[in-house]
């Protein structure tokens, strides 16, 4: 259950990542690919922030390991789907909520924020993530690089005596569909304080 995961090395087993999103938000790189990474990378000093409350059309994803990037995939092309539909543009970027840290079972939500309530459909519900006091890192480079920069960031929470929640987020700040570039994409890696 969520109540019995822990945060505590989250990032050991983080080695499945999405690279892009499926159109049409990321129309140009529709697959989701796995990989490992063990060459370290630098990570933006972490600092405290808080995340405004949002509105968000979401899944729920419990998926096994080997299944994940397929799961990811769906997910984000059933919101993209729901939200063409209903005509609605998404007020912020696509974002992942892991509920505890990945073993042999991913249990995430894939979501993207929005300004109005629609109907749910299908696997897509309608919710509200509340403001949060979090420890922000922020990287930049490739997805391939991501699991490196949470063992980095985690490493630094626990050092600096943090006390954080079993939960963790990333956003998709600046990606795929910005800039072609992998060097320039910034993803947000966020841990909730208790």
């Amino acid at each position: 259950s969520r109540k019995t995961c822990r945060l505590l090395n989250f990032a050991e087993h983080w080695n499945l990542l999405p690279i892009c999103i499926s159109a049409p938000f990321y129309s140009k790189y529709p697959l989701l690919l796995v990989v490992q990474v063990a060459t370290p990378m630098p990570l933006d000093k972490p600092y405290r922030a808080r995340t405004g409350a949002q509105t968000v059309a979401r899944i729920h994803v419990v998926t096994p390991r080997p299944e994940m990037r397929s799961a990811f995939h769906a997910a984000c092309q059933e919101i993209s789907d729901m939200l063409q539909a209903g005509g609605v543009t998404p007020t912020g970027r696509l974002g992942a909520h892991y509920h505890c840290r990945p073993t042999d079972t991913f249990d995430f939500d894939v979501y993207l924020p929005i300004d109005k309530s629609l109907q749910p459909s299908g696997r897509v519900e309608i919710a509200e993530i509340p403001a949060t006091e979090v420890i922000r890192a922020v990287h930049q480079g490739s997805y391939e690089e991501l699991p490196q920069a949470w063992r980095e960031f985690m490493d630094w929470v626990s050092a600096n005596g943090f006390k954080t929640r079993e939960d963790a987020f990333e956003v998709y700040t600046f990606g795929p569909m910005d800039d072609e570039n992998p060097n320039t994409w910034k993803t947000e890696l966020n841990c909730a304080q208790i």
